[in-house]
């Protein structure tokens, strides 16, 4: 594979979790059929012991019933040992380049996403995120401090809550604005816990999350 590929050997197993142990590495490639255990128990071991290196069947046997099986259990490609060699050894060694990149991206995402949360969460500015029936989905700890609630109190309560001397008629037009062009900014009185109103400049902005399928 022109240099491109260290590979560590073992014959079965239990000789895999050794080296698991000591060492980690990008991917495992695992056969079906070995001593002992097959691919299949290996891999649900390995989810079992929360490894989360990325896993490969290479193997020829039972072709479509095994690889449901694998991808059920989290494997993240199959590949068919049938075929010729170049072939057979040119799509393993493209599949091993795609599970690596994406382990990498995913784990890159990963840690973007726990410096954000981070960042959010330490931040000195009260940050609330609401549905659009106005039902808090996430507070910071700013949040938590200015009306002083705790986070599961928050978040069991609606907009129309903390705000101080609400209508039960009226609409919360920053909140409807929001909603309707994009953003808002308003200065408003929050209700703190045990009833004192706190003034504030809020400035909502309407978000967007993609949700995959």
């Amino acid at each position: 594979m022109d240099g491109n590929f260290e590979v560590d050997g073992v014959s079965c197993v239990d000789e895999a979790f050794n080296k698991l142990k000591t060492k980690t590495y990008d991917v495992i490639i695992s056969d079906y059929e070995m001593p002992q255990k097959n691919g299949l128990q290996f891999l649900k071991e390995l989810k079992e012991q929360n490894i989360q290196t990325p896993f490969i069947l290479f193997t020829g046997k039972g072709r479509e019933e095994v690889a449901i099986k694998a991808l059920n259990l989290g494997a993240n490609g199959y590949f068919d040992k049938h075929g010729s060699p170049e072939t057979v050894y040119g799509e393993l060694a493209h599949g091993i380049k795609l599970v690596v990149d994406n382990d990498k991206v995913k784990h890159a995402l990963q840690a973007s996403e726990l410096n954000f949360k981070t960042y959010v969460e330490s931040s000195p500015v009260a940050i609330f995120v609401a549905d659009s029936e106005g039902k808090y989905e996430y507070v910071n700890a700013a949040a938590c401090k200015l009306l002083g609630y705790n986070k599961a109190e928050l978040l069991e309560m609606s907009i129309p809550q903390i705000v101080y001397n609400f209508k039960p008629n009226s609409r919360l037009n920053s909140f409807e604005e929001a909603k309707k062009v994009g953003h808002s900014f308003v200065e408003v009185a929050l209700k703190t816990k045990d009833g004192q109103p706190v003034y504030v400049k809020i400035n909502a902005i309407k978000i967007f999350i993609a949700v995959g399928r």
